[in-house]
């Protein structure tokens, strides 16, 4: 079959296609992961450029979502592992351990800056629950807002690229 064949057989190249496809279910996804593995910085640098140039939609469409009911259905799921996984450690921190550690702290222990209206005092697990880290004490630390949300789930951040 040459070229000048399929342009002139399109229906029956796709009615093959569909046949093979329905055929061959376990090909067709390793066929279009090792797609998408190749063209991955691609998509993640189109969808950064769509995010930056369409942020009130963005934002927008975000809002809508948390408030719809699978919105709200995916985020309790969360909460509810997230509290699930503090339960099942042996020895968690009590809640008079962590207000005392909370209270104690003067400075963010990232950046090292004091807290004020501005840097509020929050509560990090230095090996987030989510790698495996327990609610422990030797786990938590005080951090401030930004450097808490700026370091997420990561297991190492450092505050100088803040």
């Amino acid at each position: 079959m040459g070229i000048q064949w399929n342009k002139n057989n399109l229906d029956k190249m796709s009615a093959a296609q569909r046949k093979w496809a329905a055929a061959n279910p376990d090909k067709v996804k390793e066929l279009n992961r090792k797609k998408y593995i190749a063209r991955r910085e691609r998509y993640l640098e189109k969808r950064r450029v769509y995010v930056l140039e369409n942020q009130d939609q963005v934002k927008a469409y975000q809002k809508s979502y948390a408030a719809s009911a699978h919105g709200k259905l995916v985020r309790n799921n969360a909460e509810h592992r997230r509290r699930a996984k503090i339960k099942q450690t042996e020895d968690a921190a009590t809640n008079a351990e962590v207000q005392a550690l909370m209270t104690q702290a003067t400075n963010c222990a990232y950046c090292d800056g004091d807290f004020d209206l501005f840097r509020r005092r929050s509560l990090d697990h230095v090996r987030p629950l989510s790698k495996g880290g327990a609610h422990k004490l030797e786990n938590l630390t005080v951090a401030c807002g930004p450097c808490n949300s700026k370091k997420g789930a990561k297991l190492q951040y450092s505050a100088e690229f803040t």
